[in-house]
């Protein structure tokens, strides 16, 4: 996966671009499935081992949620759910919808892991770079906002809370780490946005440096993605 990640910075988003475009407005059922099939190799690869069974978790329910309950139409009843026919071909065809829809969750997903936030202001940092700025911090905020909870429920843990068992007491506990976690969200984004500003970023005339070169195997990459 490193070694994916090296190439240049067009290449990649180019790359992605395609797969999503191609598995989002192709129907192929054969296209859709190595779509599917790339998209969870690739997470393993980008996903630690202790973090992959709650994720599998997610996108199985989520599959199952779409192509049970996506249609009712057909002639060959399986079951019912909640008095509604669910039928073979409803079922088929929820089931293909099922694995467009979490293909593109599981490939964006690998573009979140692979496109950071400087390879993205590089991008498109000198075109629009207000909007790449908040762009970027919008693309990186749910994996740190992740991380910090993580680590403000821990010292609230070692502190005491969530001891007690009482509902009330819980919610009291998740509360005062929503608080803190929405205070360190502001905090960040007032530190980022005065961090650019003293950098000089967005002014005219401003010099910027790169180590992204664009190679030869960037360019045989970029072909076989068109």
């Amino acid at each position: 996966m490193k070694a994916f990640a090296n190439y240049h910075p067009a290449v990649l988003l180019l790359y992605f671009l395609s797969v999503l475009l191609v598995g989002m407005f192709v129907t192929n059922p054969v296209i859709q499935l190595t779509m599917l099939l790339g998209a969870v190799l690739f997470c393993i690869m980008c996903t630690p081992s202790g973090r992959s069974a709650g994720g599998i978790a997610f996108y199985v329910s989520m599959f199952l949620l779409v192509a049970v309950t996506f249609s009712h139409n057909g002639v060959t009843p399986l079951f019912y759910l909640n008095g509604n026919p669910v039928t073979l071909e409803a079922f088929v065809y929820g089931a293909a919808i099922a694995v467009m829809v979490v293909g593109v969750m599981l490939w964006c997903r690998c573009y979140s892991a692979v496109m950071t936030s400087d390879k993205f202001l590089y991008l498109f940092g000198r075109a629009i770079p207000k909007l790449a700025l908040v762009l970027s911090m919008a693309l990186r905020f749910i994996p740190m906002f992740k991380r910090q909870l993580h680590k403000v429920s821990r010292a609230q843990k070692a502190m005491g809370l969530y001891s007690s068992k009482s509902l009330v007491d819980k919610f009291r506990s998740a509360l005062r780490v929503f608080l803190a976690m929405i205070s360190w969200s502001l905090e960040n984004a007032i530190d980022t946005s005065a961090s650019m500003k003293a950098r000089g970023y967005g002014l005219p005339g401003r010099t910027r440096f790169s180590l992204f070169r664009f190679r030869a195997v960037d360019g045989v990459l970029a072909a076989v993605s068109v």
